[in-house]
């Protein structure tokens, strides 16, 4: 679920499917500030974590998912080959993804945003592969955790806001595209305290 007030963008993962009283909670919670959009999309995941896979997640959490997979193994006292195979799993899973990310405030010259696609589902591959032809030299990265059947985000990067402007306005004529909008990304902040929190109650 991706929360959008004022100058703030918010992604919220939540463990059923998300309903009306959900979202007047959110919005009711929220105030003072306004939001002018709340965008739901659904991922199948599988949710069973084993003990081993709790710890792999901690462990990567702890690290900044830094860390090597062979140090992995010696603070599990486990296989690397063994890591690895649980690594994969999870990320078919959706319950792990890895990304480069850069910190806006460290990229001097440079301005950091995100360009959110809702596409019709048929037109999907063609217009991912599009941005990718067209802005191959300013995507960053784009995440994956967006329902891939309707859902598309790109983080582009460019060196003044006329060139924001210009992408926008380039994608919003691509004929398949149903909406797109633009975010100018100050900082990226995560809170994985929670999470841990979590693991160390199930372990």
């Amino acid at each position: 679920m991706y929360i959008i007030w004022k100058n703030s963008v918010a992604a919220l993962l939540i463990n059923k499917t998300s309903d009306d009283k959900i979202i007047q909670s959110l919005n009711d919670r929220l105030k003072p500030a306004t939001v002018s959009s709340i965008t739901v999309s659904e991922l199948s995941v599988s949710t069973h974590l084993s003990e081993t896979n709790l710890r792999i997640i901690k462990c990567l959490l702890q690290s900044g998912a830094r860390t090597e997979i062979s140090e992995i193994a010696k603070e599990l006292d486990l296989y690397e080959k063994t890591i690895t195979r649980r690594l994969n799993r999870m990320k078919e899973d959706h319950l792990l993804e890895f990304s480069l990310q850069c910190n806006p405030a460290a990229m001097i010259g440079y301005i950091q945003f995100a360009i959110p696609i809702i596409v019709l589902k048929s037109h999907y591959r063609s217009v991912n592969e599009r941005m990718f032809l067209e802005y191959q030299e300013n995507i960053l990265y784009s995440p994956s955790i967006l329902d891939s059947n309707n859902w598309l985000i790109f983080v582009l990067f460019g060196e003044n806001l006329f060139k924001v402007d210009s992408a926008l306005a380039k994608v919003e004529f691509f004929e398949v595209v149903k909406s797109v909008d633009v975010y100018i990304l100050i900082k990226w902040q995560y809170y994985d305290d929670w999470i841990l929190r979590e693991i160390e109650e199930r372990l």
